[in-house]
């Protein structure tokens, strides 16, 4: 077993223990979600860097990942848009204030929600993804990760040539996803890799909290427009109310932008840097 296979194993190993110690305790639950949505995370990140042809081999379970932590983060939408709309409306004149009805008769509540068998199936998956690696030993090589996390970084530039030639929120959203994606790669590579790797690991990681927030001001802008939560309640707002709030969000998403296209000013150059190295530069 060559050096870069004992790594990735290491740390798939410890994305299993730590998937086995999240609480199943309903009291958790958004502790629960949200470290299992970033343990997902680093799981695709990992997978990324993996040949190919392994790759290919981990579709269905990644596939099956993405479906499970999708629904759990709806559970985290729900949440978080509960939060600042009253936060926003707090604001407001008592006259205005927030009514967030249920469209379900039962009165459907995001606290009684049993993840549970989510977070096992979760589990369950990276163990398989263990077992698959095990059947592939001496496939990793230092190549082939250096080859894949290139392969990351130009999808990034990619994603942002699209931005800037049509800045809709769809191009930011794919942009927020490769940012994603580069960092927990850097989080897991960035001891290991060129000295470039540190300065674009802090850009990336103060970049990828601008696009978090410009996704959940959409979030929530969508959600206030259409009078839906992200799980479908009915929300009670008159109009003065929510074009405040509509208001607010604008100003907000304004503001995230530019922070945003600050950043990716200072990416570029350290991407394109990082992808003309040869294997042995930018990895050891």
């Amino acid at each position: 077993m060559n050096r870069w296979e004992r790594r990735i194993k290491r740390k798939l190993k410890s994305i299993a223990n730590n998937y086995a110690l999240l609480p199943r305790d309903p009291a958790h639950q958004h502790e629960s979600i949200h470290r299992a949505r970033r343990l997902t995370k680093q799981l695709r990140a990992l997978a990324a860097l993996l040949p190919t042809e392994f790759q290919r081999s981990l579709r269905k379970i990644m596939r099956d990942q993405k479906r499970i932590v999708q629904q759990l983060g709806l559970l985290r939408d729900e949440s978080l848009f509960r939060q600042n709309i009253q936060l926003l409306g707090a604001t407001l004149d008592p006259a205005h204030a927030l009514d967030i009805e249920s469209t379900d008769k039962s009165n459907f509540d995001i606290e009684s929600i049993d993840i549970q068998d989510p977070l096992n199936q979760l589990a369950a998956n990276v163990s398989r993804i263990q077992h698959r690696l095990q059947d592939h030993n001496g496939a990793i090589k230092r190549q082939h990760v250096a080859r894949q996390w290139k392969r990351s970084c130009k999808q990034f530039i990619k994603r942002q040539h699209q931005l800037l030639l049509s800045p809709s929120l769809e191009h930011w959203h794919a942009l927020r996803k490769s940012s994603k994606l580069i960092e927990y790669q850097l989080r897991f590579l960035r001891k290991y890799s060129h000295h470039a790797a540190g300065p674009l690991a802090e850009l990336i990681i103060d970049l990828g909290k601008h696009l978090g927030q410009l996704n959940d001001f959409a979030k929530a802008r969508e959600s206030i427009t259409k009078r839906k939560s992200p799980l479908g309640h009915i929300i009670t707002l008159n109009e003065e109310s929510a074009e405040e709030l509509l208001t607010e969000i604008e100003q907000g998403c304004d503001q995230e932008m530019r922070a945003a296209s600050g950043l990716m000013e200072q990416v570029l150059p350290l991407l394109q840097q990082l992808i003309a190295l040869k294997s042995r530069e930018l990895i050891e």
